[in-house]
């Protein structure tokens, strides 16, 4: 496979943010995500959430889809594809790229077969095609690790699940014309290398979901490695636990501001979440059109250019 960059102007560096649930609380935890497409509520969480990321700096959003709920029948497909749209469409208003996710191997429905997989796959993919501040395609998210959690609406087809991330993302890459990635997350400096071989190598750029301050130069093991070398990186998702310390918090927003601008491959990062959606969180917003000033002026910090 030859290594191909994530799609913005080569002077480009991306400060995002992820589109977070409204809600993690009254619903089942494997159910968070097929409930956030069904309910879709895009006039008071979703747009608003993409127009005071602008406002505070961001260039760019990360969005999760979900198989489930078009599987079990909660919506159609032609209803799934509507509601990509309409984000797609806003956030490309708003001067945004956009980062989709397919979804989440610990979501993903027992109706989700592989021919429904490949086919809900194969029209998102042709829809993000004709949008081109589409960066890229994660897969599905943290796929190595997801496989392993055992939830009533988790992974559990016949085909391998390496199988299964491996098709979509040949799928997503010919019917959309994007470069993919297949997202997984490290809590240490040794996890760069070799967290997950198998989806890095699978992966046309590297989408790393970075929950601890890293030091600059812990990326810099993926360039002696045949899965890394060449790739670009983008850190997919960063933050901290509910509820931690100012000084932790800022912490993470400097470490990971060191460490994308340590090499001209690591292409931005994405907040990860936007609004509060637990009492004790600490995102850079409260709730809608409500900042909280000190989380929004660590995320400025986040560089913009390479």
């Amino acid at each position: 496979m030859t290594p191909a960059g994530v799609a913005i102007p080569p002077s480009l560096r991306l400060r995002g943010v992820n589109i977070n649930p409204s809600f993690f609380s009254g619903v089942a935890a494997d159910e968070v995500w097929s409930e956030f497409w069904r309910r879709w509520d895009y006039e008071t969480w979703i747009r608003p959430m993409i127009d005071d990321a602008a406002s505070i700096g961001a260039n760019a959003i990360r969005v999760f889809g979900n198989t489930a709920v078009v599987s079990s029948g909660a919506i159609t497909l032609d209803e799934y594809l509507r509601r990509w749209k309409q984000v797609l469409d806003h956030a490309t208003g708003a001067g945004m790229y956009i980062l989709p996710c397919g979804g989440d191997l610990s979501h993903w429905g027992p109706d989700t077969t592989r021919s429904a997989a490949e086919r809900i796959y194969r029209a998102w993919a042709r829809e993000l095609r004709r949008y081109p501040r589409v960066i890229g395609i994660d897969v599905t998210n943290e796929a190595n690790d997801q496989s392993r959690t055992r939830t009533t609406l988790g992974y559990d087809q016949p085909e391998p699940w390496l199988d299964t991330v491996h098709r979509l993302g040949d799928i997503a890459r010919s019917a959309s014309g994007k470069p993919v990635t297949h997202s997984r997350s490290v809590r240490s400096k040794f996890e760069w290398r070799s967290g997950s071989v198998a989806t890095d190598a699978l992966s046309d750029f590297l989408s790393i979901h970075c929950y601890y301050a890293p030091a600059p130069e812990d990326p810099d093991v993926l360039r002696t490695t045949p899965w890394g070398a060449g790739k670009d990186v983008v850190i997919g998702e960063f933050g901290t636990d509910a509820g931690a310390p100012r000084a932790v918090w800022e912490e993470r927003f400097a470490a990971v501001a060191r460490l994308t601008t340590g090499s001209p491959t690591r292409v931005g990062s994405f907040l990860w979440p936007t609004y509060d959606a637990t009492p004790d969180a600490s995102a850079p917003f409260h709730s809608p059109g409500a900042p909280r000033p000190a989380v929004a002026t660590a995320f400025r910090t986040l560089p913009l250019d390479r």
